[in-house]
């Protein structure tokens, strides 16, 4: 029986500051072998564009940017394979979130601006 069976290998790139970690993860992320690994990546990239995304007005871009990394997260996954698929769902739900806080915010300054002119 093999003592490794089932087990998840891991790997943890650290470096200085410029000495190519994200080069190097990019180019891995490339090849055809690391889809699971670029799965992960889009699905926290998502769950940090969603937070950003809370911040009305400013952060219309990035709930954009979460519904974009949302789909690249689902077509990247292989079969159900994702473990962070739950961080690309709630990404998802904070750009909603912060969407509508966007369009509220927008919404009262307008009211506000009437009701001053009147």
């Amino acid at each position: 029986m093999d003592p490794l069976a089932g087990r998840i290998p891991v790997s943890v790139i650290t470096g200085f500051l410029g000495s190519g970690k994200t080069t190097l993860i990019n180019r891995l992320v490339k090849r055809p072998e690391m889809n699971r690994v670029a799965a992960i990546e889009s699905a926290l990239r998502c769950f940090a564009c969603g937070l950003l995304a809370l911040v009305p007005l400013l952060g219309l871009p990035f709930a954009v940017a979460a519904v974009i990394l949302y789909t690249k997260s689902c077509t990247h996954s292989v079969g159900d394979w994702n473990p962070a698929r739950r961080y690309a769902v709630l990404g998802l739900a904070f750009a909603l979130v912060g969407s509508f806080l966007t369009i509220t915010a927008v919404f009262c300054m307008i009211v506000f601006y009437l009701e001053d002119m009147s």
